[in-house]
């Protein structure tokens, strides 16, 4: 018995001596490889057998794969870990202690979208965890000075991820997990603290593996509470998710969408997500102090494909100009200073259907807003944007495209019926009290530019509006015929217009009125001049014609020009300009054609 009890220990001091004094590197590398499918590299190498197992490891390098941007999808400068030597019997292995320096990891996206990070299926035991049973348990671990690239070749995104300290800790292998990450996201200072289920809880593949996490970045923060039954890919998710950004523009910015809006935002849901879907089912919440309610969906693009973003979102009263408010308090963004630009790829799309009860867009007040919106590569559709205002409806629908140098090329369609002449110009803040009316009709628009401002230089298309019910005060009924009688009695009270319509030409920024005609009891009125939009000038001929013999009546024409804010009316005097002496109808759309000859005026 002594002798082979002395054999034994013999042999064990022989095997201790020897695994102590062989090169392991060589061996650990190969076995790495064989388990990753990658070419595996290290420095150097130093493994002490005790209790517990002490590691050394300086200048590991895992090769990427062959379609890779870089040679390298891993590096790691130092990493030292203390091992339970137990554990290296079977099973999940157990780092009692670990930490690491100068790690460097590059995540790509490639051909058909497949991850460099799926690799060999190879043996490796709980060394190289294949899925969330074979992960380790990690009692203390602190890794230094890292950083994470995520690149999508296809798309052209890429996510930086500074790893400025991680720590992961446990009382043991049983109890909840503890997780922190300083760092920044794509340059921006970001923390994480996040509480856990426990390792043991996992292995298991049977259950949920819980989650609760706080990630703070530009002022805000996000939470997450729930649990996924793929830790390691983050899928099979399922839980309640809300976020608080006082600066959604900077949180953006951040993920890379560059946004210059200064607006905050309060949302609340039930966060899911399967293997390339992402749902925000039930959210609630204020986007610049504006209520909502609604759905969010994000479905992972595969080959060729985007991502793909769904908003489905109804507000209680929505506050446009809080929402386009830029940062610093500064004012909303002027309407000529609203960008044009279609640009030509996009990483994701987006389609959004939202809806107001009220809502409120350069200081107009509107009701029941209802709006279909795409942001596509190379395509920016409005495909509906309604809403009530000043007892009637107004209708858009709009379509962008790429021009180049930052430029867009834009098509629309406006629609009004039934608007409230008073009431709209009311909304305007424009002091319109002597003609009244229920307007109708539609504006065909065509523009290309960098904003607003510079299209409309090159603004192109066509206008008809017609005015029903409408009545005009006899007191501007007289000074627009030069009524002399207008001089001695009282001129109060209002006169019908029996018809009204109105034909315009733009080109090049000026509207061609061609023209404006108005029928009333007394009198028939004619309009015609030019609207230049991008010099914001106006330069008008009124003339009117007695209906029937009317010696009082001189009937001589008015000329109203001048600035926008500075209008200036008076009599003409000298030769009267040529005018066109027809509609012209044949140079309009069909429907704005059709609007035309349904009016009195016409017929």
């Amino acid at each position: 018995m002594a002798v082979a009890t002395g054999l034994v220990v013999a042999m064990a001091a022989a095997l201790a001596i020897v695994l102590a004094t062989v090169d392991l590197r060589p061996i650990v590398e190969r076995w790495a490889g064989e388990a990753t499918g990658r070419r595996v590299a290290i420095e150097a190498l130093d493994i002490r057998w005790g209790l517990p197992v002490a590691l050394e490891l300086r200048g590991l390098r895992v090769g990427n794969a062959p379609w890779g941007g870089e040679p390298e999808m891993v590096s790691l400068e130092r990493l030292s870990a203390e091992i339970d030597p137990w554990s290296l019997l079977g099973g999940a292995l157990e780092y009692r202690r670990m930490r690491g320096s100068g790690l460097k990891v590059v995540l790509e996206r490639g051909p058909g979208r497949i991850g460099n990070w799926k690799m060999g299926d190879g043996g490796g035991g709980g060394l190289i965890p294949k899925n969330r049973s074979q992960f380790p348990t990690l009692i203390d671990f602190v890794l230094a000075e890292g950083l994470v690239i995520y690149r999508d070749a296809e798309s052209g995104v890429e996510i930086r991820i500074g790893l400025d300290r991680v720590a992961v800790g446990a009382e043991d292998a049983a109890s909840p997990a503890r997780l922190a990450w300083q760092g920044s996201y794509n340059g921006t200072p970001a923390t994480l603290e996040a509480r856990t289920g426990s390792f043991t809880t996992m292995r298991r593949t049977d259950m949920p593996f819980g989650i609760e996490m706080t990630m703070t970045a530009t002022g805000g923060d996000l939470h997450f509470k729930g649990g996924t039954m793929r830790p390691l890919d983050f899928e099979g998710v399922d839980g309640e998710a809300r976020a608080s950004l006082p600066d959604i523009g900077r949180f953006l910015t951040a993920l890379g969408a560059a946004v210059d809006l200064g607006a905050p935002i309060e949302i609340a849901g039930r966060l899911r997500r399967g293997t390339l879907d992402w749902q925000l089912d039930d959210a609630t919440g204020q986007l610049a102090g504006s209520p909502f309610r609604g759905d969010i969906a994000l479905k992972e693009g595969t080959h060729d494909v985007p991502d793909a973003v769904e908003i489905a979102g109804e507000f209680e009263r929505l506050d446009l100009d809080e929402v386009l408010r830029r940062r610093d308090d500064a004012a909303p963004a002027p309407f000529g200073d609203l960008s044009l630009d279609v640009p030509a790829a996009r990483s994701t799309h987006l389609a959004a259907r939202l809806g107001a009860a009220a809502a409120r867009f350069q200081g107009i007040e509107v009701a029941d807003l209802r709006a279909e919106l795409r942001l596509l590569s190379g395509e920016i559709g409005i495909d509906r944007l309604g809403f009530d205002v000043a007892q009637g409806k107004v209708g858009l629908q709009a379509s962008g495209r790429p021009a180049g140098d930052g430029a867009g090329r834009w098509t629309g369609l406006a629609t009004v019926d039934g608007v409230r002449v008073g009431e709209l110009a009311q909304h305007l803040g424009v002091a319109v009290d002597e003609i009244a009316g229920a307007l109708s009709g539609e504006i065909h628009l065509e523009a290309a530019g960098r904003v607003v401002r510079d299209a409309l230089a090159g603004l192109g298309g066509h206008a008809v509006l017609v005015l029903r019910e409408g009545r005009i005060a006899r007191s501007l009924a007289e000074r627009v015929s030069t009524d002399i009688r207008a001089l001695f009695r009282d001129r109060s009270g209002w006169t019908p217009i029996e018809c009204f319509v109105g034909l315009a030409e733009i080109e090049n920024g000026t509207g061609r009125i061609r023209p404006v005609r108005a029928v009333t009891p007394d009198m028939a009125l004619r309009m015609t001049g030019n609207i230049a939009f991008d010099r914001r000038r106006l330069d008008l001929l009124i003339e009117t014609d007695s209906r029937g013999m009317d010696l009082l009546r001189l009937n001589m024409p008015i000329r109203v020009r001048g600035s926008f804010d500075d209008i200036g009316i008076a009599p003409l005097v000298g030769p009267t300009p040529t005018t066109p002496a027809n509609w012209a109808l044949d140079r309009f759309p069909p429907s704005a054609q059709a609007i035309a000859r349904g009016n009195a005026c016409l017929r």
